[in-house]
């Protein structure tokens, strides 16, 4: 909110503010060529008031947002819970009904490591990080979900799949994401006992 050259942010605005809270400063003083301040209060009351004139004003809002808004590092999650599964051994494609083996990304058998729903299409296509047909490294890619098989809830561990998931709206581990995962996990389950 802001009154009289002074901006306040609420108490609600985490430590995901920072770079707000600097572009907000930095209008602030475009707006207003003299003096203006900041207050950011916390959750617990402690408050930070003061002006972005000030020399030192950067390093001091820096040193107050890591002590009071402290980021949660990716590096000390153990695990997160996913939903997995694995490529169609075969498949029909196209006009003349071919049979496929995998897909053009992926072998058969290949294990999936598959974001939440990221549009409204009813998970028809699922945004996955796989291992390639013929590299070694993860690749991130969208596939039909006709093509995944043996949907299953599971603990991931690799540190390169927890920060890409976490980093791209994927699955973490909070209460939330895991109750997002049992209710798509048992809709797709569902959805593949009526498709029988």
């Amino acid at each position: 909110m802001l009154r009289n050259r002074q901006l306040t942010i609420p108490p609600n605005v985490g430590g995901n503010a920072k770079k707000d809270t600097i572009r907000m400063l930095r209008l602030l003083k475009k707006i207003f060529k003299r003096e203006a301040s900041i207050t950011i209060t916390t959750d617990s009351g402690k408050r930070f008031v003061d002006s972005p004139q000030s020399d030192d004003f950067y390093d001091r809002l820096n040193k107050f947002n890591r002590d009071n808004f402290p980021e949660k590092k990716i590096n000390d999650i153990e695990f997160i819970w996913c939903l997995v599964g694995n490529v169609i051994e075969k498949h029909f494609w196209g006009e003349n009904k071919e049979i496929r083996i995998g897909t053009k990304q992926f072998s058969p058998g290949t294990k999936l490591y598959c974001y939440p729903v990221q549009w409204g299409d009813g998970y028809q296509k699922v945004k996955v990080i796989g291992r390639p047909r013929k590299f070694k490294k993860f690749i991130n890619v969208v596939i039909n979900s006709d093509y995944i098989t043996n949907w299953r809830k599971e603990k991931v561990y690799n540190p390169f799949i927890i920060k890409q998931l976490i980093l791209n709206k994927g699955w973490d581990n909070s209460e939330e994401s895991d109750e997002r995962l049992n209710l798509l996990y048992e809709s797709l389950i569902d959805y593949q006992k009526d498709k029988k």
